[in-house]
């Protein structure tokens, strides 16, 4: 059970953000880690990820439920088609998604994901990956987790567009996960586990990339 794991972590520290990971995102909320995957990521969130889904634009979205891995933690699959723009307007790509979490010493949880994008130019030549670091930072009185979103492209060929590959991937998932926090924020208000003027808190490494 994914939810299970949640509650025993393994006795181990997160490996360290993998070398050439940017981060993309950067938010606190006011909830525990467990809280966190049960609202967003555990398989009673999958209407909060299509949700998601729906508000960038994506159709066909379809994804499985957890299982455990043999290497890493817990697996599932996502995939939909996303809207993108090129030289002849908007035209929809088909990505597929493995995501994987795992969950370290004092409750850290490490989101894995590895997405192969296809119908689009030299897309046999990349992958993108993500990591989501998810980090307990309250106590019992007082509940919050500092969530931070990396982002990395692959490449398994070289080629001479690779930089602008890059630049607008990583503009694209400062976007998307930029309306995915927006998203989860206006949750925890409803629930009322947010205060109407907790305002978000996104990092933006957009400085270092121009």
């Amino acid at each position: 059970d994914s939810k299970e794991d949640i509650r025993n972590p393994e006795d181990i520290d997160a490996p360290a953000v993998p070398e050439g990971y940017i981060m993309v995102a950067e938010t606190k909320f006011h909830i525990s880690v467990e809280d966190f995957f049960n609202l967003f990521y555990s398989n009673d969130g999958i209407d909060f990820l299509k949700e998601f889904h729906g508000k960038c634009g994506d159709k066909d979205f379809k994804c499985t439920t957890w299982c455990p891995d043999k290497k890493f933690g817990h697996a599932r699959d996502v995939s939909f088609q996303h809207p993108i723009k090129i030289y002849f307007g908007p035209k929809f790509v088909i990505c597929k998604e493995i995501q994987k979490f795992r969950v370290y010493r004092n409750g850290y949880l490490v989101v894995d994901m590895s997405q192969d994008i296809s119908d689009v130019p030299y897309s046999d030549y990349f992958k993108v990956e993500g990591r989501w670091d998810v980090e307990d930072v309250g106590d019992f009185s007082k509940p919050g987790c500092i969530v931070r979103v990396y982002s990395h492209v692959s490449f398994s060929k070289k080629t001479m567009w690779k930089g602008k590959i890059v630049q607008s991937t990583l503009e694209e998932c400062r976007e998307v996960y930029g309306i995915w926090i927006d998203q989860a924020h206006e949750v925890l208000k409803q629930r009322n586990l947010e205060q109407e003027e907790t305002a978000r808190s996104i990092s933006i490494q957009r400085k270092k990339q121009e």
